[in-house]
């Protein structure tokens, strides 16, 4: 809507922010404001009112069109009574607005469900969810706490991909699972037809193998995989456009890789320099993929096919605990063979120095400086790690597969949505410690526009 000649009047600042928060609930309100409308009327509430409250001499405007083109007409109105004034601008505004629900996509039905988080994070983002097709690898503790979410944000589509049967350490945090669900397919009609009571606007469905050339979804979560595994999908979903998760829970913490995408733009709320308010501020991030970030080095002389880090003031032991175990698993295969829990222990130490000694970075800054014994440190570790690995299991911690999902979730609905900072690229979460750092590895620095 077009700014018109508009007769104004001097206003104090503070009648001014009244008739902008008035005008606001006015178009929230779902008995005057048809809900396809609300989103483009507070924007010409802040338009017409809020533009003014900042300067120095307060001016209010008020007129309205029932049609681009049309000549304004203008409405004389008690400057008494900011409230008053501030409801015949929205409801006027309402009469300038022509965008009908079709257009903007969501349903009234839609509109009932998701009226609170539209009102957070705007239509603009909820319409980007809506279509948004969201692929989970692996029905693990974590990908149970991240659908609960995702489904309940109303994403569009939810395909859930995994071809084991459930066992008894699934029903501690997975909490789709029921006992009668033992030994039958993790997909299972009644598994799916619970997720579906969270949220019958999705479609939720369920596969046995991935197929992400036909599907093309939008977001790829992977709960489950070796290295190489994660990696080829990674790869995969690059050459597709599609944005790309790794997770997995490890008792008491766990780890989230993100790959957005070369180039991802996404809008930020910064506060004004000198000043309290906040102003939204757009930035491209360029990501790199997870086969890129584990050839990062910080070793003065880089090897063939590395890349140099940037500065990292503190390393996560949980970090390099967990490529080193990614590098046994290259080196065993599917299972610890005839490692024992205390032999894995032994090589994990083993191959977590030797990365670090390869990168350029030395091992007291990982364990000495933080106080942390590394014998003990990976014996704990593989003490967790083991039996997962042996019995090719993806349960976890009710505790860690709750914090890390939730963490992973909120991160997918902003991307989705394209609002705030995401994660970049690597978090590294210790529940017992209550940390959960981020960890730029291999990616450059974010660019304003």
């Amino acid at each position: 809507m077009s700014r018109l000649p508009q007769y104004q009047w001097p206003v104090q600042a503070q009648d001014c922010l009244l008739r902008l928060q008035a005008c606001s609930d006015s178009c929230n309100n779902q008995r005057t404001t048809p809900f396809a409308q609300r989103n483009t009327c507070a924007q010409a509430c802040a338009d017409q009112i809020g533009s003014s409250c900042g300067k120095t001499e307060q001016y209010g405007s008020n007129y309205a069109v029932k049609k681009p083109g049309q000549t304004p007409s203008y409405l004389i109105v008690d400057q008494s009574n900011p409230q008053s004034a501030a409801f015949h601008t929205s409801v006027n505004l309402i009469m300038s607005l022509t965008m009908s629900a079709k257009e903007q996509g969501v349903t009234e039905d839609e509109a009932a469900l998701y009226d609170r988080q539209i009102r957070l994070w705007g239509l603009e983002a909820q319409n980007r969810m809506r279509s948004a097709h969201v692929v989970i690898y692996g029905l693990s503790s974590v990908a149970t706490e991240v659908i609960k979410n995702i489904v309940l944000s109303g994403i569009g589509r939810l395909t859930i991909v995994d071809a084991n049967s459930v066992l008894e350490e699934d029903l501690g945090a997975g909490f789709f699972f029921r006992d009668s669900d033992l030994g039958k397919s993790r997909i299972s009609d009644a598994v799916l037809q619970r997720i579906q009571l969270l949220n019958p606007l999705v479609k939720i469905e369920g596969e046995t193998s991935l197929d992400l050339e036909a599907w093309s979804p939008s977001v790829l979560v992977a709960c489950m995989g070796t290295r190489n595994e994660l990696q080829t999908l990674n790869n995969t979903c690059r050459s597709l456009g599609t944005r790309f998760y790794a997770t997995s829970a490890q008792g008491w913490g766990g780890y989230i890789f993100s790959d957005l995408g070369d180039s991802y733009t996404y809008v930020a709320n910064r506060v004004i320099p000198g000043s309290k308010e906040r102003k939204p501020v757009q930035y491209t991030q360029k990501f790199v993929s997870l086969e890129h970030s584990l050839k990062t080095s910080w070793n003065s002389n880089l090897a063939d096919g590395d890349h140099a880090g940037r500065t990292i003031r503190q390393h996560s032991p949980r970090l390099w605990a967990t490529w080193a175990f990614w590098q046994c698993q290259a080196t065993q295969g599917d299972s610890p063979s005839s490692w024992s829990e205390s032999q894995l222990a032994e090589n994990l130490q083993s191959t977590a120095f030797a990365l670090l000694q390869s990168k350029g970075i030395d091992s007291s800054k990982v364990f000495d400086r933080q106080r942390i014994d590394p014998t003990s440190f990976f014996a704990e570790f593989a003490r967790v790690i083991f039996p997962q690995w042996e019995h090719q299991s993806i349960a976890a911690l009710p505790t860690t597969s709750a914090v890390l999902g939730g963490i992973l979730a909120q991160d997918l609905l902003n991307t989705l949505g394209q609002r705030e900072e995401p994660i970049v690229n690597w978090l590294v979460l210790d529940t017992a410690l209550g940390q959960a750092p981020i960890f730029a590895i291999g990616t450059p620095p974010v660019n304003e526009v």
